[in-house]
């Protein structure tokens, strides 16, 4: 298990997942709430370059799913869109982060909830690092979710996807959500971090924000999104409780203290939980600048709660 825990870390620290497949990170302290959201606008460091997606091809096939390619700062990238066919009125988009060992083409739990819908979008995009980490014998990708500059700038790609679905398609921009699993969730949650801007709220299984401080700036002008993480305390991939001996796993409570923080709550004190009928204990903060929850699960091991659930939480929320 503190193998698997190890090696699981690393690929997270190199990549970043989207959807699109998308996971994330972030520091404590964290980025300061923007009150002023006309002021907010992405601030990238050197290492954070901005690249276009260019040479872009897609083609549908016979199920009516969108597949897509395109160059980013000369790396080939891809994706799978799925969007409701002559949608008369703009239509929700899903932004979907894989998980570490996942890749686009994997129909799971989650995507097919989404991919059944005739009244949203799913976007769902390729890892750009390699998973060497699976003893597999197929071709895994996972998310540079800390932006490390030595691997295919995620976060950045996963923006100028998520921008060229906006001009392309009939979605509404309003309504554009981060969503991950497991690696993905991380990616997710930093897309929500670094890329507030895009974002009417974020909804994560299993994962955390995690920031790596030698890559990410301190202050993203982060303008507060509306978060619900869903965790299993019987997690044995990505751990519910702190690992000490790796710092980036800080533990499903910590992570969702630093969101109480980023998101402007009374308090960075975790709250009372409350038992849900439909099986969990929901944590919540108080007088917040945008929504902060936390679902804890009891027997889900490294599994996802309720994403149906957890999509229709999000709905509910405009930007």
């Amino acid at each position: 298990m503190e193998a698997m825990s190890k090696a699981y870390v690393v690929r997270i620290g190199a990549c970043v997942v989207l959807a699109l497949a998308v996971c994330c990170g972030i520091v404590a302290g964290g980025p300061a709430a923007a009150k002023d959201a006309s002021k907010h606008e992405p601030q990238l460091s050197a290492d954070q370059a901005e690249y276009p997606l260019t040479d872009i091809t897609q083609t549908t096939d016979a199920n009516g799913v969108i597949w897509g390619k395109g160059m980013h700062n000369g790396v080939l990238r891809e994706w799978r869109l799925q969007i409701p066919p002559k949608n008369p009125k703009p239509v929700p988009l899903y932004a979907y982060f894989h998980g570490a060992a996942g890749w686009m083409t994997k129909y799971d739990e989650f995507d097919g909830i989404l991919a059944t819908s005739n009244e949203r979008a799913l976007l769902i995009g390729k890892g750009g690092m390699p998973d060497f980490d699976w003893d597999r014998d197929r071709e895994d990708f996972s998310w540079n979710a800390g932006n490390d500059p030595k691997y295919p700038r995620d976060l950045d790609f996963a923006r100028k996807l998520i921008l060229h679905v906006q001009e392309t398609y009939n979605v509404d921009t309003s309504r554009v959500y981060a969503a991950g699993y497991s690696g993905g969730s991380f990616m997710a949650q930093a897309m929500a971090a670094v890329h507030s801007d895009l974002f009417a709220a974020c909804v994560s299984w299993a994962g955390y924000l995690t920031y790596w401080e030698s890559t990410f700036p301190e202050d993203f002008n982060y303008k507060p999104v509306p978060i619900l993480q869903m965790h299993s305390t019987d997690d044995g991939m990505v751990l519910y409780e702190p690992y000490e001996p790796d710092p980036a796993l800080v533990g499903a409570m910590v992570n969702f203290q630093r969101w109480l923080g980023h998101n402007g709550c009374d308090s960075a004190d975790i709250p009372e939980g409350k038992p849900n009928p439909k099986g969990f204990i929901e944590f919540a903060g108080e007088n917040c600048d945008a929504p902060a929850l936390h679902y804890q699960y009891s027997n889900w091991g490294h599994g996802g709660g309720d994403p149906e659930l957890a999509f229709e939480w999000a709905l509910q929320f405009t930007k």
